[in-house]
């Protein structure tokens, strides 16, 4: 999931926003590893129209549900870093893995996601590129550090934006 507010340590976005707005490159350890990258208002809007189905007494939606991205979002690492920096207007990434990292620090190269039983028995697709997701995700970031802002209101915008398209 990506969006505004995750602040926490060793994730990527937090991980590049946090460089950007201190001016130093973004340290990438897996630039080639791709992930199911998106926003989080798409899983959420998933599970509300599940929701309504189920409390419609739908039973038949009862059970397991992806509500992944679509396969032209699922993009490596250096993809997501090269379309944050784009958003932001500035700054780079430099590849710090090493053999020897790759070898103490194991994770899967590819994850992904099978979201067709969503989009045909609920009839729900993603909304956002993976480039408007992460528009979207710096947007908040930029909207958030300003003096005075409301991350109430900027989270409440971007549901409107997103319910709206």
């Amino acid at each position: 999931m990506i969006g505004g507010g995750d602040f926490a340590k060793d994730r990527l976005i937090p991980d590049c926003i946090k460089a950007l707005k201190e001016k130093k490159p973004i340290i990438i350890r897996n630039p080639d590893h791709t992930r199911p990258w998106q926003h989080v208002l798409e899983p959420l809007n998933g599970y509300l129209m599940l929701g309504q189905k189920l409390l419609e007494g739908k039973k038949e939606f009862a059970g397991p549900w992806n509500f992944g991205p679509d396969r032209e979002s699922m993009v490596n690492v250096s993809r997501v870093a090269d379309i944050i920096v784009k958003h932001w207007g500035e700054g780079r990434w430099i590849d710090s893995s090493s053999k020897d990292e790759k070898i103490k620090m194991h994770e899967t190269t590819l994850l992904c996601l099978d979201n067709s039983k969503a989009k045909k028995l609920l009839k729900w697709s993603p909304k956002l590129s993976i480039n408007d997701a992460l528009k979207e995700t710096v947007d908040w970031y930029r909207k958030s550090s300003k003096e005075n802002a409301d991350v109430d209101d900027l989270c409440i915008e971007q549901i409107k934006e997103y319910s709206a398209a």
